[in-house]
């Protein structure tokens, strides 16, 4: 597998910043739609401290859909940019993560943990994600290019218990939870996606959560174990976020006008894709800049070092 290491996920966060901004600047995004159909379900069932900074922030956007529409894009079309030529990418990347927690609270109403979303239906939110990864390729105080080998981990692993402990409350147990998240996801999706939604909507999901659960879990656990066991529980739980955006995402819903983000499903595989990488990378400790110039010039001072009898030789 090719080495993904820190410039690799910045630019890969570079060009997602790009896509975000050009969708932000679909025609229905830059009117009253992104209040009705964005902003104003962030808001919905969620705690009041959740809530009321959202409901601010609608008042304003009502206002003024228009420049607060384009003010969004410009913002993440400059971040990316700015990490696609950035040479010291530490300020891009904290501007990311800053830009990032507050779309996912004000914009995503923090992931819609508190509303019963799941990991399939797009918590713990697209915009958490992008921080991550922004975290994830923070420059290194070394010279190392390489992924913090452990963060990325235990990052994967927290994400995978988030997700069976979303999946076992908000009512996600009930047999008509499946149903009910495919009818919500049939709407906006592709044609071919909105079939599929249609059809598991027909169905007793609760068989189908539990194994789930217990995939979830498996996943959390088997990534903390060296060897194949992590390679395999990283390889499932990229492939359970891939069926998760397809089937209950609605791909993204990228053709409905309304996608302001590919949501979660790619961005797991990404961070996959990360703890892949790492899992597979040597344990190999960084030389620092002085010690690899002792290194080279090592074979040079070597032959200086011989033993006091053969310098003692060639003097007889």
């Amino acid at each position: 597998m090719p080495r993904f290491g820190r410039p690799q996920l910045q630019l890969v966060l570079a060009w997602l910043w790009l896509f975000d901004g050009a969708l932000s600047l679909q025609h229905a995004l830059l009117g009253r739609d992104l209040v009705t159909t964005v902003l104003l379900p962030a808001a919905e069932h969620q705690p009041a401290w959740v809530a009321a900074p959202i409901h601010t922030l609608t008042s304003l956007v009502q206002a003024a859909p228009l420049p607060w529409g384009l003010a969004i894009a410009g913002v993440q079309l400059v971040l990316g940019i700015g990490l696609a030529g950035a040479k010291h990418p530490g300020p891009w990347l904290a501007a990311s993560i800053a830009w990032a927690l507050s779309i996912w609270w004000l914009g995503e109403g923090l992931g819609g943990v508190f509303q019963g979303a799941t990991i399939l239906d797009g918590a713990p939110g697209a915009a958490l994600l992008y921080a991550l990864a922004a975290v994830l390729a923070w420059p290194s105080s070394t010279t190392s290019n390489l992924l913090p080998r452990r963060l990325t981990v235990w990052s994967w692993s927290t994400l995978w218990i988030g997700a069976a402990m979303l999946q076992v409350t908000g009512g996600n147990l009930a047999p008509a939870a499946l149903g009910q998240a495919a009818s919500a996801a049939e709407m906006g999706a592709p044609s071919w996606v909105a079939a599929i939604d249609a059809r598991l909507a027909t169905i007793d999901g609760r068989q189908i959560t539990i194994a789930l659960v217990a995939i979830e879990v498996l996943v959390a656990l088997w990534s903390l174990v060296p060897g194949a066991p992590q390679r395999v529980a990283i390889g499932i739980g990229m492939t359970v976020a891939l069926v998760g955006w397809v089937a209950l995402q609605g791909a993204g819903e990228l053709t409905s006008g309304m996608a302001t983000d590919p949501n979660t499903g790619p961005l797991i595989v990404l961070l996959g894709l990360c703890a892949l990488s790492v899992v597979r990378a040597p344990r190999e400790a960084v030389a620092s800049p002085t010690t690899s110039s002792l290194r080279e010039y090592q074979p040079r001072l070597d032959p200086l070092r011989e033993p006091a009898s053969s310098r003692s030789s060639r003097c007889d």
